[in-house]
């Protein structure tokens, strides 16, 4: 009873009987922590609904339950959301759909201490072979990796990304509770008119392994910066990428600190001198030519994953890239002129 209440009055039948089916598997689950986990998200999201006052649509009531339900559920629930809320072939209601699109987990940052016992155990001869401190609190902090500055011997300064130890672990019972649930739900959804693909699951693991292959990032920053390096001089703004140095057992990954501000801070960039006009206008034929022109392009071109510099540069980071053939690229490129 406490679990029906919280779908949302007024839903269709077919809507309900999906909230049902999904409510059943996971008290089915024999996954005990993480149906405890599950059920305690979605039973304190609704008591701070119910409490906040706010005069809610159904569409935002929905978009908050289903949010926290993904989100409960752990690196693949969030992964899961976002490749959800880009399949055109699932009607979501636009409102959810953003949510599910912006989802993040909740990730507390690795402690200093730990994450100098990581690299500690890693880096060859250990932490202090290598570098002299780490510096400050963490620059980024995501659910599968977390990046610190570091000082090396020498005085410069990197960045250093470190994977988080229990993840792999963590990943893999996530993969085997989502599997469960959505095999037992299938049927609703079924009923419901909603194709789920047979491979879901399994996609979104090897996106999530993509994001934890240090070696596969690195790889691919090089070949970016090849790509970048050949663009000509001069220009008012040029594009370049990260430069990545080492990686250790695919652990620990050492790149360029880049000293600038972010895309998304443009009152920032503009108290600088930053044209971010002109910046934002030279990155969209940036971003076609590699498209169109290169077939080798950065994946994930949003404003945090792009800074400006001081001296006009403009760096790509985080530098996951695609690749389209020739014979793909052309028909695209035609589509799109006319």
């Amino acid at each position: 009873k406490m679990l029906e209440s919280i779908i949302p009055r007024g839903v269709s039948v077919k809507t309900f009987n999906i909230y049902r089916g999904i409510m059943d598997a996971i008290l089915s689950s024999e996954f005990t922590d993480r149906k405890k986990e599950i059920l305690t998200a979605l039973a304190m999201e609704w008591i701070d609904i119910q409490l906040s006052g706010e005069e809610l649509s159904m569409d935002e009531i929905e978009a908050r339950l289903i949010g926290t339900f993904f989100q409960a559920n752990g690196f693949m629930g969030v992964k899961l959301a976002q490749v959800l809320s880009s399949t055109t072939t699932i009607d979501i209601v636009p409102l959810i759909r953003q949510k599910m699109a912006v989802l993040k987990s909740e990730a507390k940052p690795i402690e200093k201490s730990v994450a100098i016992r990581v690299l500690d155990e890693v880096l060859p001869g250990g932490f202090h072979a290598h570098f002299k401190r780490l510096i400050g609190e963490p620059v980024g902090s995501a659910s599968l990796k977390v990046a610190y500055l570091a000082e090396r011997l020498d005085g410069t300064i990197v960045l250093v990304k470190i994977k988080r130890p229990e993840v792999v672990v963590e990943l893999e019972d996530d993969i085997n509770f989502l599997s469960e649930l959505i095999a037992y739900i299938q049927p609703f959804l079924q009923a419901a008119g909603v194709h789920v693909p047979d491979n879901l699951v399994e996609t979104v693991r090897e996106q999530l392994m993509d994001e934890l292959d240090f070696e596969k990032e690195k790889r691919d920053q090089e070949e970016l910066g090849r790509v970048l390096a050949v663009r000509p001089q001069g220009r008012r703004h040029n594009m370049r990428a990260a430069q990545g140095y080492e990686v250790y057992e695919n652990m620990v990954f050492a790149e360029e600190y880049i000293d600038g501000v972010l895309l998304t801070k443009p009152e920032q960039m503009a108290e600088r001198g930053y044209a971010v006009g002109k910046i934002r206008t030279a990155l969209k034929h940036e971003l076609l030519t590699q498209l169109f022109i290169d077939g080798t392009f950065h994946l994930d071109p949003h404003a945090g994953n792009i800074i400006g510099q001081d001296n006009s540069d403009v760096v790509f980071i985080d530098n996951s890239i695609g690749r389209l053939s020739g014979k793909l690229r052309m028909p695209l490129l035609a589509f799109n002129v006319n």
